[in-house]
């Protein structure tokens, strides 16, 4: 991972020779951007005046503190080293011989931070949700947005996305770039939403399975009192409370398993037609509390049902 720009360096062999700056970052991996068309012969490579590598003729590379065991000289030249670290910055140099005289490439490292994850923020302006993509960094970053929900990819540090577009279920990812190192954060949309229309949201929700639970019971309780349900029997119980409203549950679902599996698939076709209308709070059902609260409404109006039929028997 390099950058490059031209300078000058001073060296002790030449007054004047041209100079690569080149940046890598903390952590990762470098490699000196050597590309010499020739064959090289004998590659010296030093640091400030100091040899790090070099590679004799008829022997195996040569290393030096304090390049040893973390970098590799190439046949062609070019050093790489690991791990780099920010004592590794310096004015490096590479000196070889082309069978008829001694060549000089001089390279100026810099050594910037390590690239951190990018931070993401979100706002609502008008009718669109604009998020932002933030990190600190000394160099020049390049940002990339990516939906879940789109295969193409944004080219900017902001986003912006029509309010009416903005799924549930949609995440976006921010990458930012240094070079050859991408570092990327995940954000889901729901929760840049404001707060009060998710609150509007639940309530609605509440309000309509509350409303769904009482038309159904009051059904129920109107043909239990007109006696087709109480002609096929074994419903009557003695005691006078609901001690056991699973069992009850359970015992209607027996006796009438033809009205069970209407009403249970009515609820829940109705459930899934409500989803696919796009509102944010019903496509969490299975999860939230209120639908476990509904659920357990449900259960005691079963109970009441049975016992109203035992009262009338």
């Amino acid at each position: 991972m390099w950058l490059l720009a031209s300078l000058l360096c001073l060296t002790p062999l030449q007054a004047h020779i041209d100079c690569m700056y080149v940046v890598g970052i903390m952590g990762e991996n470098f490699t000196f951007p050597v590309q010499i068309d020739q064959r090289v012969v004998e590659p010296v490579w030093k640091k400030n005046k100091d040899i790090v590598a070099e590679w004799e003729e008829q022997n195996k590379p040569t290393y030096f503190d304090p390049l040893r065991n973390r970098s590799v000289l190439m046949e062609n030249g070019s050093l790489t080293i690991f791990n780099l670290k920010k004592d590794d910055a310096g004015t490096y140099m590479l000196q070889y011989w082309d069978s008829v005289k001694d060549h000089y490439l001089d390279f100026k490292l810099d050594v910037l931070d390590s690239l951190p994850e990018p931070n993401i923020s979100c706002s609502i302006s008008d009718d669109e949700l604009v998020l932002n993509c933030t990190a600190r960094f000394q160099g020049s970053l390049s940002y990339t947005w990516k939906l879940s929900n789109k295969p193409h990819s944004h080219q900017n540090q902001e986003l912006s996305i029509p309010l009416k577009h903005v799924g549930t279920t949609t995440k976006a990812t921010c990458i930012i770039k240094f070079s050859q190192t991408r570092r990327s954060s995940e954000i889901s949309l729901i929760q840049c939403l404001p707060e009060e229309k998710g609150n509007r949201s639940r309530d609605s929700l509440i309000g309509a399975f509350v409303l769904t639970a009482i038309i159904l019971v009051g059904i129920l309780v109107f043909l239990c009192r007109k006696g087709p349900f109480l002609q096929r029997g074994l419903l009557a119980r003695q005691s006078p409370a609901c001690s056991d409203p699973w069992g009850d549950f359970k015992r209607f679902r027996t006796l009438f398993t033809f009205e069970y599996h209407i009403i249970s698939a009515s609820m829940f076709l109705w459930v899934v037609a409500v989803s696919l209308s796009g509102n944010p709070a019903f496509q969490h059902i299975p999860y939230s509390p209120q639908f476990s609260f509904i659920c357990k409404l449900s259960e005691i109006a079963f109970c009441v049902l049975v016992h109203v039929g035992g009262v009338k028997q």
